[in-house]
């Protein structure tokens, strides 16, 4: 076991690749997984901890309890950056505690805002007990008969395209998505930085039942940009060369790359 409950609803985790983590002692997402194995996701981050270096400047969008966003900033070091985003405001206390306890606040900025196509004002429903499935879209029928015993509260928060930050970032060595099925969105928003190169590697988590009606959409949205090439990972972290249209022949992929050559 890699977590000791110290109150308050929270468990102190000790992770595989150094970090410590403060998690919610109710999510049943992310908490259980942390707790018996110490590492989450682990093709994406064996795939990091390989790609990322000191000096590196990425992006996390969608940052959750800042597991992805703490590893990242042991790995640029303190000549990189980390810019991060999560929309529930829920989780913004445990984020910014994570950063102070690892030592890396120098290098990580957080903003509560979710990325998008616009900038505007957004219904975003926070799932109360699976806590990494909240979503700009409201859960269907489909989520409830998967994820029993789950609620949906709805808020609105702040929504802004990542290309409001053009101007401020010569370039983004890594980018990841895991936003629920706000993707084609995310992506739809960021059309600048992807044409002018800025954004060398990105991730993003496919799910056709959380994308809804955005599945299409987000299938022709990555039809048009030729400078894509597309790979997934196994669980070394290693990419694996897959063509689009054998991505969207799957409902589900956790980690899809993107390598962008202008």
């Amino acid at each position: 076991m890699f977590g000791t409950y110290i109150g308050n609803n929270r468990v102190l985790v000790s992770t595989k690749w150094g970090g410590m983590l403060l998690v919610n002692s109710s999510d049943l997402s992310l908490t259980p997984t942390l707790i018996i194995n110490g590492i989450y996701d682990v093709g994406l981050t064996n795939y990091l901890i390989k790609n990322i270096k000191n000096g590196d400047t990425v992006v996390d969008i969608g940052a959750n309890i800042g597991y992805f966003t703490v590893l990242m900033g042991y790995l640029v070091g303190n000549d990189g950056k980390v810019i991060s985003y999560e929309a529930n405001p829920n989780l913004i206390p445990l984020i910014q505690d994570n950063i102070s306890m690892n030592y890396i606040g120098n290098r990580v900025k957080i903003y509560n805002k979710a990325i998008y196509s616009d900038f505007k004002k957004l219904s975003f429903y926070i799932t109360d007990k699976f806590m990494g499935n909240s979503s700009l879209h409201k859960h269907d029928d489909g989520y409830l008969n998967k994820y029993k015993g789950d609620s949906i509260k709805e808020i609105q928060v702040d929504a802004e395209p990542l290309d409001a930050i053009y101007d401020n970032i010569d370039k983004i060595t890594f980018l990841k998505i895991d936003i629920e099925g706000g993707e084609y969105h995310a992506l739809k928003g960021m059309e600048k930085l992807l044409a002018s190169g800025k954004i060398e590697t990105l991730s993003f988590e496919l799910n056709r039942g959380m994308l809804q009606d955005d599945w299409n959409l987000l299938y022709e949205f990555l039809k048009i940009h030729n400078e894509m090439h597309y790979y997934i990972l196994n669980n070394n972290g290693d990419i694996i060369s897959i063509s689009l249209d054998d991505i969207f022949r799957h409902d589900e992929i956790p980690n899809v790359i993107i390598k962008i050559k202008i």
